[in-house]
Order: structure tokens, then C-alpha cells, then sequence
């Protein structure tokens, strides 16, 4: 298996601790309230020993307030920052650098956008 496809679900695998319903890229048109959407970009890494990659983790609701995605982010953050989860194959490390909210144009949707950098180093290259 690729070494994305297992970051990919040791980040479902946390994240569901969080909510159930978690998506890769977007959520399906069939995805219910509230819901966390997350992607995965890599750094340039040349003269480091790893591979460095950025995960953005975008929270949504549809509230009147934002009770739901600040607890929903306030758990991601304590679960992710600072986390180390080596395997067999790797030892990711996860930092955040950025929290922010999001606008969208109907009023009742309510965003939260975390971002990681994951410090990964992999046995073997």
C-alpha cells in the first residue's frame, strides 16, 4: 500500500474520533451536518531527511451558532497538535501552524479551518 494511502488512514482513523463523518477532497452531496473535510499537500523537502506535508482540515456546520464546530476543532486540535504516531513504516509528527474562520455566503454555515504540518519519516526511504 502507498505511503499516502497509509497517512490517509491513520488521519481517518483519528479524525473519526472526532466526528463520523469524515471526507478526503469533499463531501458527498448526501453528507449531514456537521462534517469535516480534509486534504493533504506536500512541501518541498529536498535538503531534510522526511517528507513534510500540509493537512488542512476544514470543519463545517449549518447552525445558528458556532458551539459545534469550535468543540468539533477544539478536539482535533488537542487530539493532532504535538501527536506522534509511529508504525511500522513511519513516524509522523503533527504540528499546527493555523486555525481560522471561514466566511461563506449563506449565514447558517459555520467553518472551521485547521492546518498541520506532518513531519514524516519513512523506514527504509
Amino acid at each position: 500500500m502507498s505511503k499516502t494511502i497509509e497517512l490517509r488512514k491513520l488521519i481517518v482513523k483519528l479524525l473519526k474520533e472526532v466526528n463520523k463523518s469524515v471526507f478526503y477532497e469533499n463531501a458527498n452531496d448526501k453528507a449531514e451536518y456537521p462534517y469535516i473535510v480534509y486534504n493533504l499537500d506536500n512541501m518541498n523537502t529536498v535538503n531534510y531527511p522526511r517528507n513534510d506535508i500540509i493537512l488542512t482540515i476544514d470543519v463545517w456546520d449549518r447552525n445558528k451558532d458556532t458551539v459545534t464546530v469550535e468543540t468539533l476543532a477544539d478536539k482535533i486540535e488537542d487530539i493532532l497538535n504535538m501527536l506522534n504516531k509511529p508504525n511500522e513504516k513511519s513516524f509522523p509528527t503533527f504540528y499546527l501552524e493555523d486555525r481560522m474562520s471561514i466566511d461563506d455566503e449563506d449565514p447558517l454555515i459555520r467553518r472551521r479551518q485547521l492546518k498541520f504540518k506532518i513531519e514524516n519519516y519513512y523506514i527504509g526511504g
